[in-house]
């Protein structure tokens, strides 16, 4: 989707943006944290679009704002 930009897909996306599957980045004992590697693959896709509707762009947003346990800064 990050790389052809379907506006089809604008919907689908932004309903992932709160997913938080916790996809561990290293396992073991005390070592690993969370990715949730859905949610921010889905706002890359999202910042990929030269232009969203309004709508999207709130979503975005409010994910942003959200609690959440991920403690890892972004690096997208």
């Amino acid at each position: 989707m990050e790389k052809h930009r379907w506006p089809e897909a604008i919907d689908a996306l932004a309903k992932q943006l709160g997913d938080q599957h916790n996809f561990a980045s290293q396992t073991g004992v005390g070592t690993s944290w969370s990715k949730f590697g859905v949610a921010r693959g889905t706002a890359r896709a999202l910042g990929a679009y030269e232009a969203l509707p309004n709508w999207a762009i709130g979503a975005l947003l409010q994910a942003a704002r959200a609690d959440s346990p991920d403690t890892v800064p972004s690096t997208c």
